[in-house]
């Protein structure tokens, strides 16, 4: 078969009422960003708390959605009627200073709370990220460990009330899944497993469970972003199965000759600009159909699948791809009707590197993002492309970044995720402890990487907490302990 434009997926991607458009991502979703600033600022304390994503989460793994959640002063109101008391308002105003923050959200005192959390701010862009992190995380493994995590009951009169209340105030409706255009592909599956690795040790240890899985649900969608921004900037002439990050501890002071500044934030803020060309690139090849014989191109696909698929490919079966990337080239020029081609014709010089120079069908795909991304950085459209990288750069900044002064900003880990990232690591290995080399192996397993000062500087937070131990004075031998290994009895 050869390799065609599927004029159907064309039309379906980019033709509107106004003609062609370019699109956040249709046949494949890459990120949940979005072109425009409206619901930007008011979005950022959900993403910063990743509670109401969490409550998507666990909604999606009982395959539920709440048609209608109580408020606070609803719940207080039902909460009330179930109370005798001489003076209401006094009960209320004990109960919301209890069991309720300053944003008015229910402080995590059960599991049970947690298909309860919701988004602070009802907008179409958090819709779209909790989606995004429900299918990329979710799969029938994941429902269950959710579904069998080790409950709690209380004999806290109050609590059990409380959700005794939510549960009778919540009208739930059955939802079935929708994966239609999600990028499903090793990335995904990698840092789900890892995921649900680090998920199923979680949810061993229940009020630690509680406070952290929505850390642990944020961290593993930023692992993903980041990963999956720094891969497609690959763009076949540096393919990496791993792009390492460095982090610094949010308290630790930071020099300029660190690797942390260079191969942190720095580059995620460089590489975020073009993300927009890239979505749109990719959703201009997924309109191509293949031959079924390769498997990984018959879902939503990047790059790296197409890298792999081209050198399967007879020379005849790259010829048919080669062609079908010419003629959208050819269609993507006709398409944008208001712009001039010719000063890019004059300035694009053709890629260089292993797989551009044995591959010509590749070395076009580049020539197509070039386009892309050059008309957007040279049309009325140019707002819509920083727009899409301001979205990746604010999620980046609600919690894994450090500003630096003079010096710019970090990647950073704080006290409680880095907490958490320990347990989990020496958990993963059926141990109470963990050497301290075996633990730097384990914490960039799941993508978080220090340089040596900053090993130091963890290796002195773990004495002063008092879970560093020493085998010899020389050092040679420093295990770290557990910190909740006492709960539960693990």
């Amino acid at each position: 078969m050869d390799f065609r434009i599927n004029e159907q997926k064309f039309t379906k991607a980019f033709e509107s009422k106004k003609g062609f458009q370019h699109n956040r991502g249709n046949l494949i979703k890459l990120f949940p960003l979005a072109t425009d600033k409206i619901y930007l600022a008011e979005s950022v304390p959900d993403m910063e708390t990743f509670h109401g994503i969490t409550g998507e989460v666990f909604r999606a793994c009982h395959n539920m959605r709440f048609e209608h959640t109580p408020n606070t002063e609803e719940l207080l109101h039902a909460i009330s009627k179930e109370v005798a008391t001489n003076d209401k308002h006094q009960l209320n105003a004990v109960i919301k200073a209890l069991l309720f923050d300053e944003a008015d959200e229910l402080y995590l005192f059960s599991a049970q709370i947690l298909p309860h959390l919701k988004l602070r701010s009802k907008n179409p862009k958090l819709f779209a990220l909790q989606d995004f992190v429900v299918n990329l995380l979710v799969d029938s493994e994941v429902r269950e460990l959710i579904k069998a995590a080790k409950g709690d009951s209380h004999e806290n009169i109050l609590y059990n009330l409380i959700i005794e209340q939510l549960n009778k105030l919540s009208t739930a409706t059955e939802i079935a899944s929708d994966d239609e255009g999600y990028y499903q592909g090793k990335l995904a599956f990698d840092i789900r497993n890892l995921f649900k690795e680090d998920l199923r040790y979680l949810s061993q240890l229940q009020e630690f469970y509680v406070n952290n899985v929505s850390q642990l649900i944020k961290y593993y969608y930023f692992h993903y972003v980041t990963q999956q921004s720094l891969r497609v900037t690959d763009i076949f002439d540096r393919v990496q199965n791993n792009h390492p990050l460095y982090f610094t501890l949010n308290w630790e002071k930071v020099s300029r000759s660190r690797l942390a500044l260079e191969h942190g934030w720095k580059k995620l803020e460089s590489n975020s600009t073009a993300l927009f060309a890239h979505a749109n690139t990719l959703e201009l090849l997924n309109t191509i159909d293949f031959n079924k014989k390769f498997t990984a191109l018959q879902g939503p696909f990047t790059y790296r699948e197409i890298a792999d698929a081209v050198q399967q490919m007879t020379t005849d079966e790259e010829n048919n791809f080669t062609a079908a990337v010419n003629k959208l080239i050819t269609t993507y020029r006709i398409k944008i009707q208001d712009f001039v081609w010719e000063p890019f014709e004059e300035r694009y010089e053709i890629a260089q590197g292993k797989l551009y120079e044995k591959h010509h069908s590749l070395s076009l795909i580049h020539r197509l993002f070039s386009m892309v991304k050059y008309q957007f950085e040279n049309s009325g459209r140019i707002a819509a492309y920083h727009d899409y990288a301001t979205w990746f750069k604010t999620f980046i900044k609600s919690g894994f970044f450090k500003l630096r002064g003079t010096l710019g900003g970090s990647l950073k880990i704080d006290r409680e995720l880095l907490l958490l990232m320990t347990e989990l690591s020496i958990m993963s290995l059926n141990q109470n402890k963990i050497l301290v080399t075996a633990l730097w192996e384990q914490l960039e397993r799941r993508g978080i990487y220090f340089d040596e000062r900053t090993k130091q500087a963890v290796i002195a937070f773990f004495g002063k907490i008092n879970t560093l131990e020493k085998k010899s004075d020389s050092g040679d031998a420093q295990y770290v302990k557990r910190l909740y290994g006492n709960l539960n009895g693990k």
